[in-house]
């Protein structure tokens, strides 16, 4: 509900700027998803998952030649699991996520043109992008109930890491925000119509993306607190190796606290411009001189 409210709210006030604005634009975005964190497939900071299908759309005015100003949204999801990796320990703990995305958020974009005029003969637009976004996620995983029947579990509400017991910390919050920034180019297709590609990598506050952060609660604790569904999901070490309950202490190392999961959104998109001061940047050259060297007709050549 908070999101819808901000959302419309957000687009109202972009409207009524647009009332004084000289140039507008609609764009709408097909691209991927790509997520980094501990259930990527390894520990290097640039390990990234598959790349899951995401779609956006912008809103946005310009302001003058420096700066644009945007209203954003985009929705995807994210996933990543333990079977991704080569990495032996990584494997065998053996937990999964996938988790719905959606985003939404104001951004700027800064004209490179601007400083670096010699682009504008190749016809194309490149700008740094950055800005701020309040997005809304939700792990979830797969495990078999008592019936032997594949099920779609919610992972927070389950406080997998203990979240929600006496002398642990509260459940993580679903809806958080990000900084994005990244790198655009843009050229023109004709009329109105323009093309471009983004690659825009989101900083996040939050650690629970993938729903693993911290440590291990033991089975039996768990279980001691009437939690069976977290006892089970929380640690799936048995069901990689075969055995049974891998029943590891409690406080046992689970994920890597040090950093906080991220993702970036890489995709191409079509642009609609409008308003009096759209102009077009189109590739340029120089007209071809005539060649001097060519001989000219004489004036009694021409009267004959």
């Amino acid at each position: 509900m908070y999101l819808r409210r901000t959302t419309i709210l957000i687009f109202y006030l972009l409207a009524s700027f647009c009332l004084d604005a000289q140039e507008y634009e609609f764009r709408f975005y097909l691209g991927a998803n790509y997520y980094q964190g501990d259930l990527a497939p390894t520990t290097h900071k640039f390990s990234f998952s598959q790349g899951q299908l995401a779609w956006s759309t912008l809103v946005g005015i310009k302001l003058n030649d420096l700066f644009k100003v945007n209203a954003k949204f985009m929705t995807g999801k994210l996933v990543g699991r333990d079977s991704d990796s080569k990495n032996a320990s990584k494997k065998s703990r053996n937990l999964s996520f996938q988790s719905p995305l959606y985003e939404f958020g104001i951004n700027t974009e800064i004209n490179i043109n601007h400083f670096l005029k010699g682009l504008d003969k190749y016809g194309v637009k490149v700008y740094y992008t950055t800005g701020i976004n309040v997005f809304k996620f939700n792990p979830k995983t797969f495990a078999r109930n008592e019936f032997g029947v594949v099920e779609i579990i919610e992972l927070q509400p389950l406080g997998t890491e203990g979240q929600g017991l006496p002398g642990f910390n509260d459940k993580y919050k679903l809806t958080q925000f990000n900084i994005p920034f990244g790198i655009g180019l843009r050229f023109h297709l004709f009329d109105n119509i323009e093309m471009g590609i983004e690659l825009v990598p989101r900083i996040t506050f939050t650690d629970y993306i993938d729903d693993v952060s911290g440590t291990y609660v033991s089975y039996d604790d768990l279980i001691a607190a009437n939690r069976p569904v977290t006892a089970i999901v929380a640690n799936r070490m048995g069901e990689y190796l075969g055995t049974d309950v891998v029943n590891l202490p409690t406080g046992t190392g689970r994920g890597n606290p040090d950093g906080n999961d991220w993702y970036f959104f890489s995709g191409v998109y079509l642009s609609y411009n409008w308003g009096v001061g759209y102009k077009p940047l189109k590739f340029n050259t120089k007209p071809l001189e005539e060649d001097a060297s060519e001989p000219q007709e004489s004036e009694e050549q021409s009267n004959n």
